[in-house]
């Protein structure tokens, strides 16, 4: 897929998941940021601040990889707020994990 389809793609994933930890009022460990293709993630670690960016390019594969995975980090803290188990071979499947975590039975509680 191209950079393109790979970014907004996440974009509209950034945008659900910040709405959704807003309107849970759950606080993710790491802070998301939309700013469309400028969007990142805020790590605060051992009194150090790093801002990732969630937008694929070939110049910056790995800071992206990394707050990648802090996306999915808090897309799973969000199911298991929301009383979803997400097995460790799934941590990484982003659009099934928000879909089990808006149709638990516990959504809100």
């Amino acid at each position: 897929y191209s950079h393109e389809y790979i970014n907004t793609s996440l974009e509209y994933i950034i945008q659900y998941v910040i709405l959704l930890s807003y309107y849970l009022d759950i606080k993710l460990p790491f802070s998301l940021h939309y700013q469309g293709v400028r969007s990142y993630v805020e790590c605060h670690l051992y009194n150090c601040t790093c801002y990732l960016p969630l937008c694929y390019s070939e110049k910056t594969i790995e800071e992206y990889l990394t707050g990648l995975s802090m996306l999915c980090y808090d897309i799973v803290y969000l199911c298991y707020t929301q009383g979803v188990i997400v097995k460790e071979d799934s941590v990484l499947n982003i659009l099934e994990n928000i879909y089990k975590c808006t149709k638990s039975p516990y959504l809100g509680q």
